[in-house]
C-alpha cells in the first residue's frame, strides 16, 4: 500500500475543537499512530478546508488534503461525500481508505476499511431527528455492505452489527478505544483542586458523570437515584458534565431534580473543557455512567485510568470495558442504581479496591493493542 486515505468528511461537525464527543480526539490519535502501522505508506488525511487543523507527523507521514468545496451543513456534506469525494479518492491515488465514522462514499474507488463509531439511531432513534434517523439508517447499513472490512469498538457492537446487518463474523474487526494522547498520568497535581472549585462551584466531595446529553445516557434515573441517597451523604454532589443536545439538555434534567428536591446538590456543568476532565477522574469520588446504551463506554476507561472508581451498566459495552473493575447495576432499576452509589460511597474500602482493579483493567486496553489491530486490517486491504 502506497496511500493510504484518512477521513474527516464523514465526521462532520464533530470533530470540532468545540464538538460534543470525543471524535476529534479518538481522529487525532489516528492521525499522531497510524504512519507506524502503515510503514513506507504516506497517510493523506481529507479534510474539509473549515475543519480546524490537526497536528500532523513532521516527517511527512501524514498529507493533509484540505476539500475546499465541502459544505458545512449535513445535507451539503452528504452530497459531497457520495458525489464528489469519489473522484478525489481516485484523484489523489488513494490505494486504501479508512472510513473513521459511520459511512462511506458508495462509489469507492479502492478497497475501505470503515469504523462504526454509533448504532443509536438504530437501537435509540427517538434521541434523533426524523430527516438524520431516516439518512443514517439507509446510508448506514449501505456502507457497512461496500465495506471491505467493518471496524467496531466492542463484542457488544459486533453482535449488534452481524445481528443487525447479517455481516459474516469474519468481516468484522473488534478495535477497541485506548486511553488517548491528550490525557495526563493519574498522579494528583497542585492545580486539580483549582479545577474542580471552579467547575463545581465549591471544594466538596462529588459524583461524577461525562457525557452529551442524549435521553438515552440515563441521567433521569441517576437523578432520581441520587435523590434517594442524598440524605445520607448530604456534603456530595451530582456533577454532571455534558453539552445539551436538540432533543434533551440542561432545562429537563434540572426540572428533574427540582422534581425530586435535590436542585441544590445538582450540578448541571455544560460542555467541560478536555483540559480539565483528569483533574475532574482524579477528585471525584466515583464516576456513575448508568447508560442505556454506548457502542463503547470510554469514559469508563478514562476514569479507571485516572484511578476513579466506577459505577455503570451491567448492558451493552459498559460491563465488557468495566470487567470486575466495576460496580455493574441495572440501569432500569433506580432502586439498583440507589443501592450502588450507596455501597460505593460508604465505603472507602470498596472504592479503594476498585481503584486498584481499574488501574489494570485499563491497562489492557493499551494503545500497542489498538495499533496492532489496525495494522492487521488495513494490511488486509489489498488494492483492486
Amino acid at each position: 500500500m502506497k496511500v493510504l486515505g484518512l477521513d474527516n468528511i464523514s465526521p462532520g461537525l464533530s470533530t470540532g475543537r468545540a464538538c460534543i464527543g470525543g471524535m476529534r480526539t479518538y481522529l487525532q490519535d489516528l492521525v499522531t499512530h497510524l504512519p507506524r502501522v502503515v510503514p513506507g505508506a504516506t497517510i493523506k488525511l481529507f479534510t474539509p478546508k473549515w475543519s480546524p487543523p490537526f497536528d500532523v507527523p513532521r516527517d511527512g507521514s501524514v498529507e493533509v488534503v484540505q476539500c475546499g468545496d465541502v459544505p458545512d451543513s449535513r445535507p451539503g456534506r452528504v452530497w459531497f461525500e457520495q458525489a464528489i469525494l469519489p473522484g478525489l479518492i481516485r484523484g489523489h491515488g488513494v490505494d486504501a481508505w479508512l472510513g473513521t465514522c459511520n459511512t462511506l462514499p458508495l462509489r469507492m474507488p479502492c478497497p475501505a476499511a470503515l469504523i462504526v463509531q454509533s448504532l443509536q439511531f438504530f437501537t435509540r432513534p427517538d434521541a434523533f431527528s426524523s430527516t438524520r434517523r431516516w439518512y443514517l439508517q439507509t446510508i448506514v447499513p449501505a456502507s457497512i455492505r461496500r465495506a471491505d472490512a467493518v471496524i467496531v469498538l466492542s463484542e457488544a457492537s459486533r453482535r449488534e452489527v452481524a445481528g443487525r446487518f447479517r455481516i459474516p463474523d469474519a468481516a468484522i474487526r473488534v478495535i477497541p478505544h485506548c486511553l488517548h494522547d491528550v490525557f495526563g498520568g493519574r498522579e494528583p497535581r497542585p492545580s486539580d483542586t483549582d479545577v474542580v472549585r471552579r467547575v463545581l462551584g465549591e471544594s466538596t466531595p462529588y459524583i461524577f458523570y461525562i457525557s452529551a446529553l442524549y435521553p438515552y445516557k440515563n441521567h433521569g434515573r441517576l437523578i432520581e437515584a441520587f435523590s434517594r441517597i442524598a440524605a445520607r451523604f448530604p456534603r456530595h454532589r451530582l456533577l454532571i458534565g455534558g453539552a445539551d443536545t436538540a432533543r434533551w439538555g440542561r432545562r429537563e434534567l434540572g426540572e428533574i431534580a427540582a422534581r425530586f428536591n435535590v436542585q441544590a446538590q445538582v450540578v448541571l456543568a455544560g460542555r467541560i473543557s478536555q483540559d480539565d476532565l483528569p483533574s475532574l477522574y482524579r477528585q471525584a469520588e466515583l464516576l456513575a455512567m448508568p447508560s442505556l446504551d454506548e457502542t463503547f463506554g470510554l469514559p469508563v476507561l478514562e476514569a479507571m485510568a485516572f484511578g476513579c472508581p466506577v459505577l455503570t451498566s451491567n448492558i451493552s459495552s459498559m460491563a465488557e470495558v468495566a470487567g470486575d473493575a466495576a460496580v455493574l447495576v441495572d440501569p432500569l432499576s433506580v432502586d439498583d442504581l440507589a443501592e450502588g452509589l450507596t455501597r460505593l460511597l460508604a465505603s472507602s474500602e470498596l472504592r479503594a479496591a476498585l481503584a486498584r482493579r481499574g488501574l489494570a483493567q485499563a491497562a489492557s486496553f493499551s494503545r500497542e493493542n489498538m495499533m496492532a489491530r489496525f495494522s492487521d486490517v488495513l494490511t488486509d486491504l489489498r488494492p483492486y
